[in-house]
């Protein structure tokens, strides 16, 4: 399968993962109305840019390929996380595999599918692209 047709497929899976709802964490109401409104502002700022095609700046083929939802994963190409994406993860409202999963394009449940060789791969190639994060 060719790597153009595996990337359009990866694509369509993760835009049609992103549109589908997730439960909100259950908890008193302030507090998961503070989270929804912060996810809802992280959402509409990532939301907002359109960045130019680019190849991957870099690309993991797989050792273990695995088909989800009817695509097929053979590589992962990663692009640099915006800028939004580093702020999230350091302030510790965003994880680094969700972080991972903007810059391969992929949704979070293809990158949990991975087996362990193939993740931390993926994991080592992304970080060397991404800045070293610092937690608050």
């Amino acid at each position: 399968m060719s790597e153009a047709i595996v990337m359009e497929g990866r694509q369509e899976l993760f835009e049609r993962l992103k549109a589908e709802p997730f439960p909100l964490p259950l908890g008193d109401g302030a507090a998961s109305a503070e989270a929804s409104s912060a996810g809802e502002d992280r959402a509409a700022e990532a939301a907002a840019p359109i960045y130019a095609e680019r190849a991957p700046a870099k690309t993991v083929t797989l050792a273990y390929p695995f088909a989800l939802d009817g695509q097929t994963v053979e590589t992962v190409g990663l692009l640099p996380p915006p800028f939004t994406d580093v702020e999230a993860v350091s302030a510790g409202e965003m994880a680094e595999l969700e972080m991972i999963g903007g810059m391969a394009g992929l949704p979070l449940a293809a990158l949990k599918a991975m087996r362990w060789p193939d993740i931390e791969a993926v994991t080592k190639a992304a970080q060397r692209l991404a800045p070293k994060i610092e937690r608050r």
